[in-house]
């Protein structure tokens, strides 16, 4: 439900837990907004709960289920974070994946937090080791700063769906037909 603007969410104990603004789901369309309400909620409590991307999977099927993960490197491995990057979960990013992937998701959205809003290219190392362990779309998120980026992103890691960038955009810095005429010229599959 919405309390004060905020998505929150009451868990069974009836402790209340804040999701996210609700206009930051407002750019996915009226249309998919309870499929965005349901992501937000499967990223939040799976790390709370991670039985429920196996719940979620059966009762809506594992196209509905994205497993968003925001990593980065600590002492050589690579680990997941919470709270926007602010807190160590402790869990090993790839066997995290691994379960998922096990589980029912659906889908990966990696976000490294080592690249998010640096705009010096997507982090390929991370990309590929994500690539390795599942058979599910990846979409990579954080780091695109060109163009060029993404043309490297799909030569290079070529497990990887899809290129998520935000800022670029909102900044008027790429447009998206402009980089769509870049894919395409360069012989990478891109909807037109």
């Amino acid at each position: 439900y919405l309390k004060d603007g905020v998505l929150t969410i009451a868990d069974e104990q009836g402790s209340e837990h804040s999701i996210c603004r609700a206009d930051e789901l407002k750019i996915i369309g009226k249309h998919n907004q309870a499929n965005a309400l349901a992501a937000a909620a499967v990223s939040f409590f799976s790390g709370i709960s991670p039985e429920i991307i196996g719940e979620a999977a059966r009762r809506y099927g594992s196209q509905c289920v994205v497993l968003s993960v925001d990593c980065a490197r600590v002492g050589g491995s690579y680990r997941v974070f919470a709270k926007g990057g602010r807190v160590d979960t402790g869990l090993d990013a790839l066997e995290w994946i691994r379960r998922g992937t096990g589980d029912g998701a659906g889908e990966i959205v990696l976000n490294s937090i080592d690249t998010d809003g640096v705009r010096q290219g997507f982090d390929l190392p991370m990309l590929r080791a994500v690539c390795g362990v599942t058979s599910l779309p990846v979409i990579a998120s954080g780091g695109a700063g060109s163009i060029q980026d993404f043309v490297t992103l799909f030569r290079e890691v070529p497990g990887v769906d899809a290129g998520l960038a935000a800022s670029i955009f909102h900044f008027g810095e790429v447009e998206i037909s402009e980089l769509k005429a870049c894919l395409d010229r360069e012989g990478i599959p891109v909807r037109r």
